[in-house]
């Protein structure tokens, strides 16, 4: 149900050396509950949307809001100068390497 763990598991099944046709069948089953989901949510969202589209319009403030902190975030990371890779190594350098 995850999407992108759905997108790469044909990755450790093919690994895994797991039979096609079982894969094919599992994956079946595991489709048809999320396209139905999606589809029944989709129905609900177009038949209510005037009324959703005025409740929804908080969520556009909440990403910008998370974005503008993201952004924040990382300039200041970044002007801190973060980690360098001398200081990630805890233990000193043997002597005779």
């Amino acid at each position: 149900m995850l999407p992108i763990i759905r997108t790469f598991i044909s990755l450790p099944a093919g690994v895994a050396r797991m039979p096609f046709w079982r894969f094919s069948l599992l994956t079946l089953a595991g489709c048809v509950p999320w396209v139905l989901m999606l589809t029944f949510i989709g129905q609900k969202a177009g038949d209510n949307w005037e009324n959703w589209k005025d409740n929804l319009h908080y969520v556009d403030y909440v990403v910008v809001a998370a974005i503008v902190i993201g952004v924040i975030w990382l300039i200041v990371r970044n002007r801190r100068g973060g980690p360098s890779p001398e200081a990630d190594s805890s233990s000193p350098e043997p002597e005779g390497a």
